[in-house]
């Protein structure tokens, strides 16, 4: 389980899962909501405008009718009654003493009502027209003046030379349900629920689909890798389908190149060890088989091959030492150590020891030497 855990903390696949998906849903979530409360403030401006429209031609149609004076109007009564069952709300006509003169819901008329909406309409006439809504009751509260004039037309609308010399009888106080706005949104809601799921589950399918097309690269990688590992294949690698994937296999190219120089520098460093430390063993071998197949030889014969077998254990000493130097400074070749050397002696010596070997060969090895030369060598290595 724990394992498992870790796994989808780190895979790289699953957080790009994680961000595709979540950035999917926020985004339907976030377009759901703006679309929703374009639509909202939407429509109640239309609906704000809509009524308001009414109501001008309403207060127009009660100064025709003289309604603020003699509240008797039929037909005035059948208008507010229309207008009130039409969008679901409550008319109040309320003169300029703040008296209510009609409630269609009948439980104000003759009461006083003070209200800073309807005071500044009172006041303000056409410029003090306001609009309340109240989203947690769900109503819209309009205050619309009811304005004589000296140039009124048809008794629908105000000419503006009319409007400077207007009188302000009194206000409508109108409230004006948005249930069935908040119905439509409800419904939209619930229609936008249903296709946010839809593309939830979309997103849902694509963000595995893409995580999973994004990682192939990488995963060819891995492959290549262990293809590698296991010996198959020892090809650079070549996959340039992202950048930062270029730049990997770029690094382990130039990795694999030099751990192959290292690994070839290994191998021949075996070989020349093996080179090394097998020559003075074979010349001790030889001149101990030729000791022991001389059962009679004299004593100083013993000595001369045993003298020769302890110079061989010197010089196998000298290399593995020479050896142990060159691993210990990272197989990084070592100072030779310089010195004055006769190299006629030194032949002689390396003579004396092959000749043994040369024997078992019928092989002949002779020294003409015409002058002493000495030079600045390192003895050890130039007579491996």
């Amino acid at each position: 389980m724990k394992r498992f855990w870790s796994f989808l903390v780190k895979s790289l696949r699953v957080r790009f899962f994680l961000i595709l998906f979540i950035t999917g849903l926020f985004s339907c979530m976030i377009m759901q909501s703006a679309i929703l409360t374009n639509y909202k403030d939407r429509a109640i401006e239309v609906k704000k405008n809509e009524v308001q429209t009414q109501l001008r031609i309403l207060a127009n149609h009660l100064i025709t009718y003289n309604y603020m004076q003699d509240p008797s109007s039929a037909i005035v009564q059948a208008e507010l009654t229309l207008l009130a069952n039409l969008y679901d709300g409550r008319v109040l006509i309320i003169g300029d003493d703040l008296q209510v003169i009609t409630d269609t819901y009948g439980k104000r008329e003759g009461k006083t009502i003070i209200s800073e909406e309807v005071v500044n309409c009172l006041r303000k006439g056409s410029d003090g027209v306001a609009t309340v809504y109240d989203n947690k009751n769900g109503y819209l509260e309009i205050t619309t003046p009811i304005i004589e004039t000296a140039g009124l037309g048809d008794g629908d609308y105000l000419s503006s030379e009319a409007q400077s010399k207007e009188v302000v009888k009194g206000v409508m106080l109108t409230s004006v349900s948005t249930a069935n706005i908040e119905k439509t949104m409800e419904i939209l809601n619930n229609k936008a629920l249903v296709i946010e799921v839809i593309v939830i589950m979309l997103i849902l399918v694509f963000s595995l689909v893409a995580s999973k097309a994004l990682l192939k690269p990488f995963d060819r990688i891995t492959s290549k890798l262990n293809e590698m590992k296991a010996g198959f294949t020892d090809e650079p690698l070549s996959v340039p389908d992202y950048i930062e994937t270029e730049h990997i296999v770029d690094a382990f190219n130039q990795l694999q190149g030099r751990m192959k120089v290292l690994d070839d520098s290994r191998q021949e460093f075996v070989s020349n060890v093996s080179h090394e430390l097998k020559t003075p063993i074979t010349s001790m071998k030889v001149l101990a088989d030729t000791l022991l197949s001389q059962e009679d030889a004299p004593g100083e014969v013993y000595r001369d091959f045993l003298s020769d077998i302890s110079a061989e254990i010197d010089r196998e000493d000298k290399i593995i030492n020479d050896l142990l130097s060159l691993v210990k400074m990272d197989k990084k070749a070592t100072q030779p150590n310089i010195a004055s050397v006769n190299v006629n002696q030194m032949t002689e010596i390396v003579l004396k020891r092959l000749r043994p070997i040369a024997n078992k060969r019928n092989i002949e090895l002779i020294l003409e030497s015409h002058r002493e030369i000495v030079a600045e060598i390192d003895e050890v290595k130039i007579s491996l």
